[in-house]
């Protein structure tokens, strides 16, 4: 799932849906780490390894959260720029069409 997820992030046509599956991944992680955490599992599972490994459960909760701000204001900020740009194009007046 995760190199699809790249597949998706290196592809200009693609790069949009490879956040939101990233942002929609990182989060269900996150969940999964609150509840561990929140003893809903009874103990904790393992801990967490690869290169966050120095961290603890709390300090990668954090570390993801803050990574999941990151993807959905970039999401926004990618929305917010396509709406500005199909308003700009509809409005662009006749004589500007002439400089061009």
């Amino acid at each position: 799932m995760e190199l699809g997820i790249v597949y998706l992030l290196i592809n200009r046509k693609t790069v949009e849906r490879g956040i939101q599956l990233s942002v929609l991944l990182l989060s269900a992680f996150t969940l999964y780490l609150v509840l561990a955490v929140g003893s809903a599992f009874g103990k904790i599972p393992c801990a967490c390894g690869g290169i966050l490994s120095n961290m603890g459960h709390l300090e990668h909760i954090a570390f993801n959260l803050l990574f999941i701000a990151v993807g959905i204001i970039t999401l926004v900020l990618a929305h917010s720029s396509r709406l500005r740009d199909d308003v700009s194009r509809r409005t662009r007046r006749k004589e500007d069409d002439a400089l061009i």
